[in-house]
């Protein structure tokens, strides 16, 4: 009787281990299954992400393309303006030795004039 009542007990302490190991690996099985799902959220991100960056890189080529054109447009666009500028210049320089040279006429007209003791044209 005891030693049935003993094999009865041991029984139950196996079983009991038993349950206790069912219940950590069902645990472990809950994790790992949050864990995989995670990891698959994350792959799908990053798939997504590195098909966003592939396509960026098959665009790369045009962007080159354009951004060379822009660069190209603008040098030309600057090279007009430094002429532009350049001719704006020279006519302004021209302008000013003209207003130079017509004053230093005028001041000896005048003087010319005054040496000769001419009246001016409306006191005549």
């Amino acid at each position: 009787n005891s030693v049935a009542k003993r094999m009865l007990s041991a029984s139950r302490i196996r079983m009991n281990e038993y349950r206790n190991q069912i219940e950590e690996l069902n645990i472990r099985i809950r994790e790992l299954a949050e864990e995989n799902k995670t990891l698959k959220k994350m792959q799908f991100r990053h798939q997504k992400a590195l098909g966003k960056f592939e396509e960026q890189e098959s665009d790369l080529p045009l962007l080159l393309t354009k951004h060379a054109n822009e660069v190209r447009t603008l040098r030309e666009q600057n090279r007009k303006m430094k002429d532009k500028f350049n001719q704006t210049d020279r006519y302004l320089r021209d302008a000013e030795d003209e207003l130079e040279n017509t004053k230093s006429h005028l001041k000896k007209y005048k003087k010319l004039c005054n040496q000769k003791g001419l009246k001016e044209r409306d006191e005549l």
